[in-house]
């Protein structure tokens, strides 16, 4: 009696820790997945963030030293212009409109660095917003690579923990039998069921 007892105890037991296992196994796996989820997601959100980007940038950077040669041919050109008034034998020059004239190509000259400066501003800011979303990036797939080892040892552990549990459970049962003696463990009914 006292055995059957004993192996029906270690079978529901049994059972108990394996299923605890399962359970255990199935969040494992159920992490593992939802962090692979989290890196597709990471990743098109990079590639969302970065596409209309990387074309601009790829297209400005052959067209950058041409822009700045054709700036400096322009203030070249203007400079050349106002500079050589030809003044001699008896020519005269529209002073007012001369002046108006210098200061529409300074204007000009203005306009263009403006927006050249504002556009390497805007390139350079660009350029530092997606090195720092690639270091993020890199930094959460690195905390999520130490998740996941984490997560295995804390695995480990709780299936230690239930094992313990377990020996425990059992130990203090084969006490507590210990202490009643034969004749106080109650009769089990045999139903016909195996554990």
């Amino acid at each position: 009696m006292e055995k059957a007892m004993a192996r029906a105890t270690s079978a529901a037991e049994n059972k108990l820790f394996y299923t605890w296992l399962r359970v255990a196994e199935l969040r494992n796996i159920q992490a593992a997945k939802r962090i692979v989820a989290q890196r597709r997601r990471q990743k098109l959100k990079l590639a969302r963030l970065l596409r209309p980007q990387v074309p601009l940038l790829a297209s400005w950077e052959p067209l950058a030293k041409p822009h700045a040669d054709a700036t400096a041919d322009l203030g070249r050109v203007l400079s050349a212009a106002c500079t050589s008034v030809p003044l001699a034998a008896d020519a005269r020059a529209d002073m007012d409109a001369l002046h108006e004239t210098m200061f529409s190509c300074v204007g000009t000259v203005n306009e263009i660095e403006a927006i050249t400066d504002m556009f390497y501003a805007t390139a350079g800011a660009t350029s530092g917003a997606v090195g720092e979303l690639a270091r993020t990036i890199q930094q959460e797939m690195e905390c999520l690579e130490e998740a996941t080892r984490l997560s295995s040892i804390v695995t480990g552990l709780q299936m230690l923990e239930v094992s313990l549990r377990a020996n425990l459970m059992q130990a203090k049962q084969r006490i507590d039998l210990g202490r009643r003696g034969p004749a106080a463990t109650p009769a089990l009914a045999t139903s016909g069921w195996c554990f």
